[in-house]
């Protein structure tokens, strides 16, 4: 875990086992025993778009951490990981909360503080009063980050979190939608898998 005045991460060589993934959802699937470079989805943003390194290049080999989602779906428990975010209802209406990772969904800086190994996750929530026009400009203002503090907005980092949710609510997990979800609890898992940068 990335610690207050230490580098991130250790100087190395990219090593032959080395599997490049194109997205976040891919990198959530991969067994966390092996060595990966992100070319794609909302980390490859969040870790400065690395370029593209050989087998033998020297790199910086670093941890990332893990969300494990524990999903209630038709009364069922499922349990998947995440390696970006989880996002539930829309951004126009109702509330619309984002669980992150990372600093980065889509163009939107969503979680200017976050890191994705600092043992925590970003939960960003607009509140269910908050009016379209506010919602407009907040999105605007994510691209560049300065969307908070708002009176509308709640944010904080955490460890653990666990939302209620409407099963007809859209949910959003590394870009792949879940239906029919009432409960989502969310874990951070720190130091889970280890990408080169």
């Amino acid at each position: 875990m990335i610690e207050k005045g230490k580098e991130w991460g250790e100087p190395g060589v990219v090593p032959p086992e080395t599997v490049s993934v194109l997205s976040d959802a891919q990198l959530a699937a991969s067994d966390p025993t092996g060595t990966y470079s992100v070319r794609g989805g909302d980390l490859f943003y969040s870790v400065g778009q690395p370029r593209e390194l050989g087998i033998g290049d020297p790199c910086v080999v670093v941890p990332i951490d893990a969300l494990e989602c524990e999903l209630t779906v038709n009364g069922n428990q499922v349990v998947v990981l995440a390696a970006s975010s989880i996002l539930i209802g829309t951004w126009w209406r109702k509330s619309w909360i984002a669980v992150t990772n990372a600093e980065w969904i889509g163009p939107y800086n969503v979680a200017p503080r976050s890191h994705p190994n600092d043992g925590r996750c970003e939960v960003l929530e607009f509140s269910s009063k908050m009016p379209l026009q506010q919602r407009w400009l907040a999105r605007r203002k994510m691209r560049t980050g300065t969307h908070i503090p708002h009176p509308q907005i709640g944010t904080r980092a955490v460890r653990i979190a666990s939302f209620d949710v409407s099963t007809s609510s859209k949910v959003t997990i590394d870009a792949v939608k879940f239906c029919h979800i009432s409960h989502i609890s969310v874990r951070v898992l720190p130091d889970y898998w280890r990408i080169i940068i």
